[in-house]
């Protein structure tokens, strides 16, 4: 499998938590993620996991759909 965490910490609104950003990058931009505090004891509230494992048509999409997501998420 293929994954990347990212940190989304110039994205997190004030008091947002990981499970919260998750939610509405699914909802609001068609990209599901995984929070980091799924993974880790300490308290990682900035990183997120994606996954990769995906044909080439649908990472593209998912391209498409980050471009503008200080927009969508707003």
């Amino acid at each position: 499998a293929y994954f990347a965490l990212a940190n989304i910490s110039q994205y997190l609104k004030p008091g947002q938590s990981d499970v919260e950003f998750c939610e509405q990058m699914a909802e609001k931009v068609g990209v599901a993620c995984v929070p980091g505090t799924s993974f880790f004891r300490e308290n990682v509230n900035d990183i997120v996991r994606l996954h990769f494992a995906k044909k080439d048509e649908t990472l593209y999409e998912a391209l498409n759909r980050l471009g503008d997501i200080r927009k969508k998420l707003g």
